[in-house]
């Protein structure tokens, strides 16, 4: 069960922390000597829970356009507010610094209709990286902050999406969706997760030590048309 209060995130913030440190200390990871942390913290994947909307603007409640932004944004302004100070102590014991690789989405570049609450709420990640890339880089703190933006990935998440669409409009199946998908992909096919995992990996790492306030596109070509 997700919370979808600022509170109860910040609350589940702690437990994530909390969990991971228990995992750390039970495999021999001792705490630095100079902040007590259990564990130093080199990167922060900020891949919220997202969800998808289906529904026009003037079709939409309040409500549902509420938890979409918890999911989708606020969890990222937390996970970044929660996590920045330990994130700038490691950093500085690094040569490039720290990373924060926020997930975003192709709909957070370009808009597409019956999804205007996840378009805004990706793309309030995309500029919400970018200004924390600037605030970190002007204040001397050592975090580099990018964002990718995958496109069609097969995911249970797109699948079950596809499902509910398609359950909407009662003309077209799930499969046939997501064929159309691939169709309008110039690759032909859906990305595979491990495709965006390793775009991730190379954001996370020393080999991306002069990217801050980048946005990495990784959907097929989708958005070169």
């Amino acid at each position: 069960v997700i919370p979808f209060d600022a509170p109860c995130l910040m609350r589940w913030w702690g437990v994530v922390w909390s969990c991971a440190a228990r995992w750390a200390t039970s495999r021999g990871v001792r705490p630095d000597p100079a902040t007590k942390d259990p564990c130093r913290l080199y990167y922060l994947p900020a891949w919220p829970p997202s969800g998808l909307a289906m529904s026009r603007c003037l079709e939409g409640e309040p409500l549902s356009w509420r938890r979409l932004m918890t999911l989708n944004i606020d969890t990222v302004f937390l996970g970044t507010k929660t996590f920045q100070p330990m994130l700038a102590r490691t950093g500085a014991t690094t040569p490039y610094g720290s990373s924060i690789v926020n997930i975003s989405s192709i709909m957070g570049l370009v808009g597409m209709g019956e999804v205007s609450a996840y378009n805004a709420s990706k793309g309030a990640v995309r500029l919400f990286t970018k200004s924390n890339a600037l605030e970190f880089a002007d204040a001397g703190v050592p975090i580099r902050v990018n964002s990718v933006h995958p496109g069609f990935v097969d995911t249970p998440l797109l699948r079950k999406g596809m499902e509910r669409w398609a359950e909407r409009d009662g003309t077209v199946t799930a499969q046939e969706l997501i064929a159309q998908m691939a169709e309008t992909t110039p690759v032909k096919r859906l990305a595979q997760p491990i495709e965006i995992g390793k775009v991730v990996a190379f954001l996370a790492s020393d080999d991306a030590s002069y990217m801050t306030g980048s946005e990495v596109v990784v959907d097929g070509g989708w958005t070169a048309r």
